[in-house]
């Protein structure tokens, strides 16, 4: 069955099982539902962001903010604004949702929980650094800014709490003692992770543990990557030195070193892919050998060599991976071409595809 949703569209955004998100050459924003058909226009020109999966939406519009949860049709107003907005983020049925008010370099950020607002922070930035991210089932969310040293916790139905961080955040990524935070019910959550600047943005960073109650505590420091998954840790320090842990709370412990000299990681769940031995073609592409280890292995397990450094892609499986082997540069357009793999770590098999 084909049905025309509207004429003059521009494009479309967003498409969840429930609906999507289009405009018109007009840039007049619409929301569509699949299961009524119904379209309802949000404003013209508007700042929109919809929930991480469904319809639900949180928009501004003429001075105005509303949000429009997935099983209604109805605009409901929750704010205000009088120069700029930016609209973060909201849950899956609507019930939390953030924005950002700003004048100048000035920035304030606003939470929303079903009628109550409040301000939760202040920053100053010419840019919009705000990040909104909710556990799995939506009852715990963290909200975060890069150019702030504080962070938000708010459990549903609890009261909002501050954490100070130390420093800068260094990114908004959060995870939990059992992996990102987006993948992990409110129950299960017992702490949470997040990355602090060391002295600039491009130096190594340093980790903290922040418990439910908004204490921190330095669990690392000056390293350059990290990844949690299940009370584990791996992490590449300073000198690009490999690591895998145990983790319980703030406390490392049966720290094993896995390799050495590593240009590249990709994390999934249990899984470690890098790259070593990194050298650079004739053609200016850089490539290395591919490596994997699983938690619980002696050592690592080496997959292939002549591999684009920058093309590895893991998989939901968790075990498979592409990448791609001897690649060639594309004339002056900065891609590159070769032949694509999938590796199977279960089957142990390699497969050109």
């Amino acid at each position: 069955k084909k049905e025309n949703v509207g004429d003059n569209i521009e494009n479309y955004y967003y498409v969840y099982d429930d609906g999507f998100i289009y405009c018109d050459y007009e840039l007049n924003y619409f929301r569509y539902t699949f299961a009524d058909g119904g379209k309802v226009e949000l404003g013209s020109g508007i700042g929109f962001v919809t929930a991480r999966d469904t319809i639900t939406v949180l928009f501004a519009t003429d001075g105005s903010v509303y949000k429009m949860p997935s099983d209604t049709s109805e605009k409901i107003k929750v704010g205000s604004y009088h120069d700029g907005i930016y609209v973060n983020g909201i849950s899956n049925d609507g019930t939390n949702a953030v924005w950002t008010l700003y004048t100048d370099n000035d920035r304030t950020i606003i939470l929303n929980e079903g009628e109550d607002k409040e301000t939760l922070g202040e920053y100053k930035s010419k840019y919009n650094g705000t990040g909104v991210t909710f556990s799995s089932d939506q009852g715990l969310a963290v909200i975060t800014n890069i150019y702030s040293d504080e962070m938000y916790i708010k459990e549903r139905g609890k009261e909002t709490i501050k954490s100070k961080l130390g420093g800068i955040l260094y990114d908004g990524i959060v995870y939990t003692n059992k992996g990102l935070l987006n993948e992990t019910k409110t129950k299960e959550i017992k702490n949470l992770y997040v990355s602090v600047e060391g002295n600039s943005y491009n130096d190594p960073f340093n980790v903290y543990n922040i418990s439910l109650n908004g204490d921190r505590e330095r669990i690392l420091s000056t390293i350059n990557d990290y990844f949690i998954y299940e009370n584990q840790i791996a992490y590449l320090d300073d000198d690009n030195t490999l690591y895998y842990a145990q983790l319980e709370g703030a406390e490392i412990t049966d720290e094993k070193k896995i390799a050495n000299e590593v240009e590249n990681t990709y994390y999934n769940k249990e899984y470690i892919y890098y790259l070593k031995e990194k050298e650079k073609e004739t053609d200016g592409t850089w490539v290395g050998v591919l490596y994997v280890y699983k938690n619980g292995d002696k050592e690592s397990k080496k997959i292939d060599s002549n591999v684009y450094m920058y093309s590895v892609v893991a998989n939901t499986s968790r075990s498979t991976i592409y990448y791609l082997k001897e690649p060639e540069a594309i004339g002056n357009t900065g891609s590159r071409k070769g032949t694509l793999v999938k590796y199977d770590y279960n089957r142990e098999e390699k497969s050109k595809l």
